[in-house]
């Protein structure tokens, strides 16, 4: 095939014509854009994702982007992610802890509030914080809501609460997010009493080859 004469941009595409090829066959005659293109643009993507992670400033502006735009499907997308088995690993992490009646827990990036509702059913008192107020909006309109369970907005990094407030911690796919994790922790460490426990739950690409690639 002949050196290409002509160049058409089309959205981050280059489209190479044929010599001599007459607009009406244009549909027929596009060539896809040379493997190299393709390699430059993964790498243009790569950098700006990397530059999204590049500093604890840059991930919380990212992350709070994130969770205001999917945060009403965010039930889906979480059901979706964890092959539909994000309820068993949160009952099976409410279930580590002997609750008892009127302890005061704390649920992390509660999200939409299924472990907060989970574990005021043991007869809790649970405060659920999310920096995303959509998801509280949410969480407040579901049929689980209850008197013992509190939303407030609010950031992991800076806990609007005393010292030694709660009798436990949990979060669900919290920890991932947040832009400093060892200040997070500190913070957790805070307001959480002496003897007190921090459940956290999360997961992550499988190890085994196979199910990786699923």
């Amino acid at each position: 095939v002949g050196r290409a004469n002509r160049h058409r941009g089309v959205g981050h595409r280059t489209l190479h014509h044929l010599p001599g090829s007459p607009d009406r066959l244009d549909p027929f005659l596009h060539l896809h854009a040379a493997f190299g293109d393709d390699v430059r643009e993964d790498h243009r993507l790569e950098v700006k994702w990397q530059r999204r992670f590049s500093t604890p400033d840059s991930k919380r502006q990212y992350v709070r982007g994130l969770f205001a735009t999917i945060a009403d499907r965010y039930d889906l997308i979480t059901v979706l992610l964890s092959g539909g088995l994000d309820r068993r690993w949160k009952a099976k992490l409410v279930a580590t802890i002997d609750w008892s009646e009127g302890q005061r827990a704390l649920d992390l990036a509660c999200g939409t509030g299924d472990i907060a509702f989970a574990v005021a059913e043991h007869g809790c008192r649970v405060v659920g914080l999310d920096i995303t107020h959509r998801m509280l909006q949410i969480a407040s309109s579901k049929p689980q809501v209850s008197r013992r369970v509190a939303f407030v907005t609010g950031d992991m990094m800076a806990l609007p609460f005393p010292d030694g407030s709660f009798d436990a911690i949990t979060t669900g796919y919290g920890l991932r997010n947040v832009p400093d994790l060892g200040g997070a922790l500190r913070e957790m460490h805070r307001v959480l009493r002496p003897g007190g426990r921090m459940l956290s739950l999360d997961f992550d690409r499988p190890a085994m080859p196979i199910l990786a690639e699923l």
